[in-house]
Formats: structure tokens, C-alpha cells, sequence
């Protein structure tokens, strides 16, 4: 019945149906499981906790019940706890690569990047077939200044899941940095196909003329128009308005005023 009442979409009533199936045998291990679960998908994660640790008590050597609390953990922002309790799953019966690639999310969120890598690279090399193993692999290259690395790896998860958007856009972002703009405008355009409405929102645009203007902006593309005419330190600084950003790009506009200097230096 519990069963009958999730597949409907009725969580709230699948706990109460679990709940009676334990009462009726309170070691009954998936009956345990499921009202976990169920919890889970009500949004309830202290309940869920506690019935994922009870399946754990029931079963010391099932892992699964350890990365639905690493699960949970990293939903309440414990990312040391999360990566405590995978890597203790990782020492039992477990899908190894499912657990190595959390684990490498997990390490990635702390900045352990070199951990990260290791962990996914397990990950590949226990199963290939791994989607999100290779988008954090693509996302740790980026992190370390690897752009061939990263685009690589944008690669591999299109081979596994070609119909989504996301590693199409990916590769388009890095392909487009390399100078590579025909393969980039394939891969937009297949973003796009595959997700019609991806890219719908605002384009926000600000213009600034003196330094005082910058120093609470954040950008995606900053446009040094009249560079010839722009002080070095509004410059310097209208650049590092470019530091958050994960597809930062510099386009430097100017008529030229005077030979191997301004823009024309720069070009030269």
C-alpha cells in the first residue's frame, strides 16, 4: 500500500502506511528503507535522518543508507560530515561509483580540487558511463586552469548523455574561449535544440565612467570602449569586475590616437 501510495505521489500517505507496516514488524528492514525515503520526498530531512540511520542499524554492511545521509548532509550544508560518511560507505558494499562520484562533488564544493580529481577519475575508471563523473571532472579542469582538460571531459559526458543541454553549453562556453567559434555555435545551437527555452531571461547592461562606478558591479563581459582615453587604474579595475564570473570576457574598443600606443600597442 505504502508502495501504491509513492508511485501516486502521495508521500504523506505512504508514511502512514510504512509507519503500520513497522508496527507490525518493526525489523523489517524495507519497510524501513521506504519510510526513509518517503520522508525524504516530503521535505522532512530530520525524519529522514534518523530512519536512514535506523536502516544502518539494521543492515551495518548496506552502504545505501549512507549516501542518502551524505545526501542529506550536504542538503544542510555539513560538507565535512558528507564526505565523512562516503568515504565509510565507500569501505562497505556499495556502488563504488556512485559513491566516488558524490564523493568528488563533495570535495569539489570544499575546494579540495586535487582530492576532487582523484576521486572522480576513480569514479571513470569503476564505471565510464558516469555523467555527472565527467561534468565534475570538466568543472575541477576549469578550477585548475585546464581547458583542454575541461573540454575533454565536457566531451565525454555528451557521449554518455547527448540529449541534455547542459554539457552541450559547457562545451560551447570553452570552445568559444579557445577561439574554436565554429564548434562553439554547433554546440550553442544544440543546446538550444535540446532545451528550446534555455537562455530565456534578462540582459542586464551598465555603463560606468569613473572607477567610483565599478566598484559595486560584477560582470559577465566588460566592454573597455575608448580604451585610448581610459585611466590604468579604472582599466585595472573594470577587469577584476570580471573575477566571479566562470565565462569572463575583456573586449577593448578604441579609435586610435597615436602610434604603438593605447589600442594600437595593445595589438601590436
Amino acid at each position: 500500500l505504502g508502495n501504491m501510495h509513492t508511485k501516486a505521489g502521495r508521500p504523506t500517505d505512504a508514511i502512514e502506511a510504512y509507519k503500520r507496516a513497522l508496527a507490525v514488524d518493526p525489523e523489517h528492514e524495507g519497510a524501513a528503507w521506504s519510510l526513509a525515503l518517503a520522508y525524504k520526498d516530503a521535505g522532512k530531512d530530520e525524519e529522514a535522518r534518523a530512519g536512514f540511520e535506523r536502516v544502518f542499524q539494521l543492515n551495518p554492511r548496506g552502504a545505501k543508507s549512507l549516501y542518502q545521509l551524505a545526501d542529506i548532509a550536504m542538503r544542510k550544508g555539513d560538507l565535512a560530515e558528507a564526505a565523512k560518511l562516503l568515504e565509510q560507505g565507500l569501505g562497505l558494499d556499495a556502488d563504488r561509483a556512485a559513491f566516488l562520484v558524490k564523493l568528488g562533488e563533495v570535495r569539489l564544493e570544499l575546494k579540495q580540487i586535487d582530492a576532487a580529481e582523484k576521486a572522480l577519475n576513480d569514479a571513470v575508471r569503476e564505471r565510464s558511463d558516469q555523467a555527472m563523473a565527467h561534468f565534475n571532472l570538466g568543472l575541477v579542469h576549469e578550477a585548475q586552469g585546464n581547458q583542454q582538460a575541461a573540454i575533454a571531459a565536457y566531451e565525454a559526458e555528451i557521449k554518455v548523455t547527448p540529449k541534455l543541454y547542459q554539457p552541450h553549453f559547457n562545451l560551447a562556453r570553452l570552445l568559444s574561449r579557445a577561439g574554436r567559434q565554429q564548434d562553439a555555435i554547433t554546440h550553442f545551437r544544440a543546446a538550444v535544440e535540446k532545451r528550446p527555452d534555455f537562455g530565456t531571461g534578462y540582459l542586464y547592461l551598465r555603463g560606468a565612467e569613473s572607477k567610483r562606478q565599478l566598484t559595486s558591479v560584477d560582470a559577465d563581459i566588460v566592454i573597455l570602449d575608448e580604451y585610448d582615453f581610459m585611466a590604468p587604474d579604472v582599466i585595472a579595475w573594470a577587469d577584476s569586475r570580471l573575477s566571479s564570473s566562470r565565462q569572463g570576457q575583456l573586449i577593448v574598443a578604441s579609435t586610435p590616437s597615436y602610434p604603438e600606443a593605447g589600442i594600437n600597442g595593445l595589438f601590436l
